[in-house]
């Protein structure tokens, strides 16, 4: 893995632990258990999606208090980004340029994109975890194993 936090001695501590130790469900608390297996640095580099969150409304608070807290705009930029976006990766995919030379690019846009996401979220107040596993939920019934969803191979 390439991030420094997880050396294999983390990971052999990890593995170890979850041998004697019962795994939670999805989205329980588990930190109790995970903080004395982590380095000590491991925090320091650690983010999560909430704290993106609000560091992203904040900075558009400070950065661009006139649309700030305008969800139609914060909106609108997301599909503007999305179209940036696209037009990055259709280049790779047209073959004029490689996907080498676009990695960069779309990996830039994809945040850009991430952003303005992360804006309406906070104008919204939205709990992105809470949201998201009601959604994956639906969409294990509607697509997981046992669903009427159509094969895309057809058989």
């Amino acid at each position: 893995m390439n991030d420094p936090g997880y050396t294999d001695e983390f990971m052999e501590k990890v593995s170890a632990a979850g041998k004697d130790w019962e795994w939670p469900a999805r989205g329980q608390d588990y930190s109790h258990g995970l903080m004395q297996l982590l380095p000590a640095n491991f925090l320091k580099n650690f983010i999560t999606l909430s704290n993106i969150i609000r560091e992203c409304g904040e900075d558009s608070i400070a950065w661009f208090p006139d649309t700030a807290d305008d969800l139609f705009y914060q909106i609108a930029c997301v599909s503007g980004e999305a179209g940036e976006l696209i037009n990055e990766a259709k280049k790779s995919r047209r073959g004029t340029h490689t996907f080498e030379e676009q990695k960069t690019k779309i990996e830039e846009e994809s945040i850009d994109v991430l952003i303005y996401l992360a804006n309406i979220w906070y104008i919204l107040g939205t709990n992105v975890t809470e949201v998201y596993n009601a959604k994956r939920a639906a969409n294990l019934e509607r697509f997981g194993p046992g669903s009427d969803r159509v094969d895309p191979a057809g058989e």
